[in-house]
């Protein structure tokens, strides 16, 4: 396994489920884009991922701690003479009864042990406008009756807040006549914390931080000629798509922006 960190998820809510493979008889036949039911959608899972097909993504949404990138949902590996198949969904029955799941799961499984899918998509599997799931499933689950999609509670105001921060930004600074540029992603947990990884000319950096109420603070080292470098940014929000504030580097100031890509 490629050294990291690994495996994060947002609230557990619907999503859209987008197939990447339609050739593959798993895949084939299903409609391009279908919504699951409330599950969790799991994002920086890591590698190697050699040998392996991705058959279907889901986009992890920055405005529920996500990455901002398409994660794989459904693929299929080889080891030796072994065939796998792979789903991250399925947390728990609600997001089991789903049709898409059950029906992409009883194929995942008969490909792996024959090669072959002779099982036909159902009638009911979901369209990309609404969920669908079997009942005799969601009823497994002894709340049942109080509803199917008793799902996490939405974060807290301040969490909303903090999740405009999450995402792609393009910075642009200077300090003291010496540009800073970087690309950079964060994520942003519902107690306002933050990381994620910017793109510098020495490499990937990590960046770590935390926002509190509109004002995002975070922090990179970088290596300039040789000296390593911390430097601290703070910044509010101007609008959705841009971030304006300070650099701080050993007490020495600069100026940043920051725009949404």
């Amino acid at each position: 396994m490629s050294p990291g960190p690994a495996g994060s998820h947002g609230r557990r809510v619907p999503f859209l489920v987008t197939t990447q493979n339609a050739t593959h008889p798993i895949t084939r036949g299903l409609p391009k884009t279908w919504m699951h039911q409330g599950d969790e959608l799991y994002a920086s899972l890591r590698g190697p991922g050699t040998n392996m097909t991705v058959l279907a993504t889901g986009h992890s949404r920055p405005d529920n701690a996500g990455t901002d990138r398409d994660e794989p949902l459904l693929m299929v590996l080889s080891h030796g003479k072994g065939r796998i198949f792979h789903t991250t969904l399925g947390h728990d029955v609600n997001a089991l009864s789903c049709v898409g799941f059950t029906t992409t799961f009883q194929r995942g499984t008969e490909w792996a042990a024959t090669g072959g899918v002779t099982q036909k998509l159902p009638a009911t599997f979901p369209s990309a406008d609404a969920v669908a799931y079997r009942a005799d499933l969601a009823a497994m689950d002894p709340d049942f009756d109080k509803g199917l999609n008793r799902l996490d509670p939405p974060p807290p105001q301040a969490a909303a807040a903090a999740n405009a921060f999450a995402g792609t930004w393009t910075i642009t600074g200077d300090v003291v006549g010496n540009p800073v540029n970087s690309t950079c992603t964060f994520r942003v947990d519902g107690a306002g914390k933050v990381d994620g990884t910017c793109a510098v000319p020495s490499g990937e950096t990590k960046a770590t931080g935390e926002v509190k109420g509109q004002t995002l603070t975070f922090q990179i080292g970088v290596n300039h000629e040789g000296t390593d470098y911390l430097l601290v940014f703070t910044g509010t929000a101007q609008s959705p798509t841009a971030i304006k504030g300070t650099i701080d580097v050993s007490g020495t100031q600069g100026e940043f922006t920051a725009t949404r890509k």
